[in-house]
Order: C-alpha cells, then structure tokens, then sequence
C-alpha cells in the first residue's frame, strides 16, 4: 500500500436502543450495525459491516447494580453480566463483556475478532485517600491475555500523590509494565497570598514484551540492544503563579536509557521549555 495515494474512509453507524421497566427490574435492547469503507484515489479498497445485538435485564439502586444479558453475534450467542456491591467506603464490581470488530490481515483477508473480558474490580474512596485494585482476564479469538492494573491517589490540602501500575502478559501486547508516579506540591506562604509556587514531579517506567508483533527497534531508539526495551521517563514542571499569571519551567522526556522516538516515525528529543499563562477566574 503506497501512503502517497489518496485515501478516503467513510463510515455508517446505526445504533436503536430500547428500555422497558418492570417493577424494579429494566429490561434493555440494543441493536448494533456499521457499515464502512476505504478508497483509494477513489477506487474501492475494502468494506465490511459488523452487526450484533445485545439484550440485558437488570436491577439498579443507589449503591447496588444487578445485571444480566448477552450478546449475539455471528449468529453465536455470549454471556454477559455487572454486579456492583457497595458498603461505606467500599466497592466490588465484578463483570463480564463483549467487544466486536473486524480488521483486514494481509491487506484483503477480513477477520472477525471477538474479545471477552472478565474483570474484578475492588475500590476505596473518601475525601483523602482513592485506591483501586483490578484484575482482568481477556481473550481476543483464542489469544489470552491476563492484566492487573493499581491505582491510587492520596490528597492533602492542594497537594497529591497519584500512583499507577499496569501489568500486562499478553504476547501480542506492545507494552508489559507500565507504571507512574505523580507528585503535586503546592505549599502555602503563610506570609502572603499573592505568590504560590508549585511542583508537579512525573516518573514514568515502561516495559515492552520480548514476544510482539512489533519489532521496538523500528520505533524506538535505545542504547539497549536486546528485543525488550525498558526506560524511566521524567516529565517535570516547576513554577510560581503572581496574581494572574502563571510562570513555568517544562523539562519533559528526560530518559535514562536515552529513549527518543525513531526518525522514522516522530522525532521527539527531549526537551526544555519556559511558559507563560494568563489565567481568568469566575
């Protein structure tokens, strides 16, 4: 396929959603079709449509959510279900989900791709503290795919510290780990309310898969010389705000593997900046 040809897409979405209530319980359809196409200099490339139907039954209340359905697809029926369970602070949802799409391999060959995700997912939250824990299971056709991700964020005053880790074992995934850790600092001058400095501090960790359908060397450059790539990534801003206005000094995609972007895609080094901003409040 040669990127210098004119190229149009065109798409076609159709969605008829339906809702009929009984007693507590709601009963909800939805029928799915979308048609679309892709030209080159104004010859037709490819075309598919993807079609489904969806049909749930569920109960709702202020904390709790009981939900059952399925989806047919392909002329195949899949299960489908969403439990939310809620106490205090707490919250534990469990659920079940189908995605449909196609793609074309190989320029012509059209596949169907069907995902299935089932996800556990436990949280807390209050005024100071947010945290969630999830674990997910999925499958896209007969690759399987198994992930947890933790998230958290901790408030004091104007200042935070939010955490993030994304552990991904696919084989066909591009990225394994992923993990961030967020500080915002905005200390109060107790001898003035004129001036604020603030610091927002960002560490960024990624790993990438040793078995891919990607080669990282055609993405990125990296004085590592092996398949799994792996980097620490720093984006820091440090500034003062003096009535309106809001001054501050960017240091962004500071690696400490020398990652940047290969030419071959987009060329981002990294890079330092001042800013200025005139900031209007209600």
């Amino acid at each position: 396929l040669d990127y210098n040809n004119h190229i149009e897409y065109s798409s076609d979405l159709y969605l008829i959603n339906s809702k009929y209530k009984i007693a507590e319980f709601t009963l909800e359809s939805l029928i799915y079709n979308k048609f679309h196409s892709s030209y080159i200099n104004d010859s037709l490339y490819m075309s598919n449509t993807t079609n489904y139907l969806n049909f749930n039954l569920y109960q709702e209340s202020n904390k709790n959510l009981y939900k059952m359905g399925f989806d047919l697809f392909d002329n195949k029926m899949y299960l489908n279900f969403n439990v939310l369970y809620s106490f205090g602070f707490y919250k534990i949802k469990l659920y079940r989900e189908n995605e449909f799409y196609s793609h074309f391999y190989n320029g012509f060959e059209l596949i169907n791709n069907i995902q299935q995700k089932q996800t556990f997912h436990a949280s807390f939250s209050n005024k100071l503290f947010d945290s969630h824990l999830i674990f997910e299971n999925s499958a896209i056709n007969d690759k399987k795919n198994n992930a947890i991700q933790f998230k958290s964020k901790f408030l004091y005053g104007e200042n935070f510290i939010d955490l993030k880790y994304i552990y991904n074992s696919s084989n066909i995934s591009l990225i394994n780990e992923f993990a961030k850790i967020g500080i915002h600092i905005s200390p109060n001058l107790y001898w003035t309310n004129r001036y604020k400095v603030f610091a927002n501090l960002n560490l960024f960790y990624y790993k990438t898969s040793n078995n891919n359908m990607y080669d990282p060397a055609t993405i990125y450059y990296s004085n590592q010389s092996y398949n799994a790539y792996n980097d620490f990534l720093f984006n820091n801003e440090f500034g003062l705000i003096v009535d309106n206005f809001k001054l501050t000094y960017c240091i962004n995609l500071n690696s400490i593997n020398d990652f940047y972007i290969s030419e071959n895609y987009l060329s981002i080094e990294p890079i330092s900046f001042f800013k200025v901003e005139w900031v209007f409040t209600d």
